[in-house]
């Protein structure tokens, strides 16, 4: 699937459920194992759905997000409003935050998402790839294997109708 001709990936676990699900929105040469990407990240046990700059956790990417000084990483946005640390993508930037389901507005994912991807067109046109530094205590994780299963399987316990969670896709 694509949305404004990015490449969408999905991420709800490998056999079992993920603890945090992720939809990404991938440009030419990006990965979700390996580069920069804007995406939905869903903190089940805090009923947290993210935007975010999202950064690789298995691979070092080649690039870094620009113009997000003021945006915090998932990680201090965790610290801060919840005293703890995320079980994954810590490193990654938040963009916009909702409370499922009471904040949770169609119109408004698709608009933010938009203005999301609009900043990762902009960026991906005009930058070199460049090697990315990270601080010496990031672990980068293991690429995990991608076992399939269905819509349905896919939805359980998704905050979203069907319907909606579809046309995101």
């Amino acid at each position: 699937k694509a949305y404004r001709a990015l490449e969408v990936a999905v991420g709800f676990g490998m056999g079992s459920f993920a603890q945090v699900p992720w939809i990404t929105f991938l440009g030419p040469g990006q990965k979700t194992s390996n580069g920069i990407y804007p995406v939905y990240l869903f903190y089940r046990d805090l009923d947290l759905l993210l935007l975010a700059y999202g950064i690789s956790e298995t691979n070092l990417p080649s690039q870094i997000w620009r113009k997000t000084e003021e945006a915090v990483t998932v990680s201090e946005l965790f610290s801060e409003k919840y005293g703890t640390s995320p079980k994954r993508y810590g490193s990654s930037l938040v963009f916009a935050a909702y409370s499922p389901p009471d904040s949770i507005n169609a119109e408004q994912l698709t608009d933010d998402l938009n203005k999301l991807i609009s900043e990762y067109e902009i960026q991906l046109a005009s930058e070199p790839q460049m090697p990315l530094s990270l601080p010496e205590d990031t672990e980068l994780l293991p690429r995990p294997l991608v076992v399939p299963y269905s819509l349905e399987e896919a939805m359980e316990g998704v905050f979203l109708d069907k319907k909606v969670f579809t046309s995101i896709l």
